[in-house]
């Protein structure tokens, strides 16, 4: 009896034992937890930092590894999400940067380098209306920051918004008056909206505090150009070649430019006609449908033929890095189509997307195959799978189809319109004549 009673007595001491040592046991573990997280965190942090370093210096790829490595060993830090979104979009990598920026603003709404990002890439891809959204949505986080303005308006500008891009660009170089992409970029859409003189008063102030800036002299020369002042256009393309740029007005962007040249020469735009100046054709094929081009079927089909030849060896300049370079309006007029197709696609808009991507693929070629990526990728060539998914939707091209690319950035040439011009210009003289044979009579 005494032995049971002292097991008895016994019990009780052990239960202490053993909760004891599951307190203890729990109170290790989430303290090892609680280390191992915060160790985590450090080694995350430390990725960051040396990405940081790789990137500063320019080598990418191995900065995204180390942003990709902290990414994993924190997903909840918005900063990696953040730079390894940058590290994608630097390389052009638009649609694998864009999860990254997306997360980034998951875990921290008003990370401002994440909604810039954000709205460059999406810009890139052509997805300009929730671009527009995503750069509103920086300059309510940083409402004096000037170059969201200057992004913001380069949209616009992309669009042929010009006076919502001149807006933009206005208060940029408000906020920044030394803002040398800004200024020229302004001087660029008061040429497009035809407010002249003042594209010229621009583009000399640009080049007051910029005087080595080639390209700047070469749009000054288009701006007096289409005032008719001869002397100063070439003296300003002359010092823009002096300055090393490769002016790219070949005959064909001469032929471009003559019928504005003409319009001014017989007084044509005082009886309302539109600037010739942005005169083009529309093309009508029996099989793809109808769009508007500044240049003749024939001259598409030369025009490729150049660029083929041309951009393996010398690549296009690529937005946002070069975006005021000098417009290759072939290049311009196929964006669109290509803005087109893409805006149609998101949309569900298979019909519209088919027909935009057949007439890339007949009238510009040169630009889905040749118009490249740093990493050598096709910068405007239609996905496989999107081309696939228009398959499985049975959507193809229509006769009937007309495109709505470009806008009205385009006017048709009248068909009266060359039947004028030879009539004026044989009835000025002739008028002329009549009055020095009134005069001389009397």
């Amino acid at each position: 009896m005494a032995r049971n009673k002292k097991n008895r007595e016994q019990v009780p001491h052990r239960r202490f034992f053993y909760i004891g040592a599951a307190a203890l046991v729990i109170a290790l573990g989430l303290g090892g937890s609680y280390w191992y997280s915060q160790y985590r965190t450090n080694a995350a942090q430390e990725a960051v930092e040396q990405g940081d370093r790789l990137f500063s210096k320019g080598q990418m790829d191995e900065a995204g590894r180390y942003y990709q490595q902290a990414v994993e060993l924190d997903p909840d830090l918005a900063q990696a999400h953040s730079k390894l979104g940058a590290t994608h979009a630097a390389l052009e990598r638009f649609d694998e940067a864009l999860p990254h920026f997306e997360q980034a603003l998951k875990l921290a709404p008003d990370h401002f380098e994440a909604q810039i990002g954000l709205a460059l890439s999406l810009g890139e891809l052509g997805r300009f209306l929730a671009a527009e959204e995503s750069y509103k949505k920086a300059l309510a986080i940083r409402p004096d920051f000037g170059a969201i303005y200057y992004s913001l308006g380069y949209l616009y500008h992309q669009q042929g918004l010009y006076a919502e891009a001149a807006a933009q660009y206005e208060e940029a170089v408000r906020l920044v008056p030394t803002f040398l992409q800004a200024r020229a970029n302004l001087g660029r859409v008061y040429h497009l909206q035809h407010r002249l003189g003042e594209a010229i008063a621009e583009y000399q102030r640009t080049l007051a505090d910029h005087p080595d800036e080639g390209k700047v002299y070469a749009h000054l020369g288009e701006s007096y150009m289409a005032l008719s002042q001869y002397a100063e256009a070439r003296a300003a393309y002359r010092r823009a070649e002096d300055l090393g740029v490769e002016l790219e007005i070949n005959d064909l962007e001469f032929e471009a430019m003559i019928p504005g040249v003409l319009a001014r020469q017989f007084d044509l735009a005082s009886v309302g006609l539109v600037d010739l100046a942005n005169l083009g054709h529309r093309i009508v094929d029996p099989e793809l449908g109808a769009f508007r081009s500044y240049y003749s079927a024939d001259r598409l089909e030369r025009l490729n033929e150049n660029r083929r030849a041309r951009w393996p060896v010398r690549q296009p300049p690529i937005p946002p890095f070069q975006p005021w370079h000098i417009e290759d309006h072939f290049l311009s007029e196929a964006a669109w189509h290509v803005q087109a197709r893409n805006e149609a696609f998101d949309a569900g808009d298979w019909a519209t997307a088919a027909a935009e991507e057949a007439i890339l693929n007949r009238y510009y070629p040169a630009v889905l195959e040749e118009v490249r990526n740093p990493d050598g990728g096709p910068r405007h060539a239609f996905p496989r799978e999107r081309v696939q998914r228009l398959r499985q939707e049975g959507a193809v091209p229509v006769p009937t189809y007309e495109s709505s690319a470009g806008g009205n950035r385009i006017w048709i040439w009248p068909r009266y319109l060359p039947w004028l011009i030879a009539a004026v210009s044989i009835l000025l003289p002739a008028a002329a004549i009549s009055r020095s044979l009134r005069g001389s009579l009397r």
